[in-house]
């Protein structure tokens, strides 16, 4: 974790102090960028390279993120054209009750290869049951520590799906005996860093996480001001933990300050490319 000096931290308080707030408040936070990345999966067959796979993560709904913007989102995925959809967890902030509304939105994606989501801490800190009974009930898979076969092309993908590190109790370690060596898996963790977890397993694989909101405000020259527990080492875009392929989105929600500068809401386009 790297260390904040106390120079570099006055000088990020006097940048927030300067910061178009009308900007950060009231029009980036509204306005989901499309982040189109090659993704690097091991061992993907030839058949399924260029598979578009949509990631959404931390929707949040709530009194800070309305309707309005997760209709937008659902607008731009569409555009997309998706084979598959991935959500990476925190669908609601503060209530269990805006579960039900916001997977009756997230219900007019219809991908032809199905949409799969995993949990995130803010699910568990409302009622996870809940969260994940309104997703299935719209025809969302919530995997909590499983892996699932895929069939397309006449080819396998896993799509795996890990509990909540802080809110939940993942293992990764019981559900990697169950993972059919060399096949290509998308692996969906909330929070990011729990690939170091995964990486020390040696089982190459590409996973989708969220949970950083990449700092939700970012300095100019120095990035993200706050880092929170389990995005403490990753906390936006790719990386390579070993043997794993990390990819961090930014999410779509705020949480506690509805503000975004210079970190818009992502949609993550992955067309997925083999490696290894």
């Amino acid at each position: 974790m790297r260390r904040i000096t106390r120079r570099q931290l006055l000088l990020s308080s006097l940048g927030l102090a300067a910061l178009p707030y009308p900007y950060a408040r009231w029009y980036e936070r509204h306005y989901p960028v499309v982040e189109t990345v090659q993704t690097p999966v091991p061992h993907l067959p030839s058949a399924l390279e260029g598979l578009r796979v949509v990631q959404l993560s931390d929707l949040h709904l709530s009194s800070l993120n309305g309707p309005d913007l997760m209709h937008r989102v659902v607008q731009q995925v569409q555009s997309l054209k998706p084979d598959l959809l991935l959500l990476t967890g925190d669908f609601v902030t503060d209530h269990e009750r805006d579960a039900a509304p916001l997977a009756e939105i997230l219900a007019a994606l219809q991908p032809p290869l199905g949409t799969y989501a995993s949990l995130g801490n803010h699910d568990y800190w409302t009622d996870a049951h809940t969260v994940t009974q309104s997703l299935r009930h719209k025809g969302i898979q919530v995997l909590i520590d499983q892996v699932v076969p895929l069939q397309h092309r006449g080819e396998t993908l896993l799509i795996g799906g890990m509990d909540s590190a802080w809110g939940g109790r993942p293992d990764f370690s019981a559900v990697s005996r169950h993972i059919p060596r060399l096949q290509p898996l998308l692996l969906m963790a909330h929070e990011p860093d729990y690939a170091d977890i995964v990486a020390a397993h040696g089982l190459p694989l590409t996973q989708l996480s969220g949970h950083s909101h990449a700092g939700q405000v970012r300095a100019p020259f120095f990035g993200d001001i706050i880092r929170v527990k389990w995005a403490k080492h990753y906390t936006m875009g790719a990386y390579t933990v070993g043997p794993v392929n990390l990819y961090v989105n930014r999410g779509i929600g705020c949480v506690n300050q509805p503000v975004r500068f210079l970190c818009p809401p992502e949609i993550t386009l992955h067309l997925l490319k083999s490696v290894g």
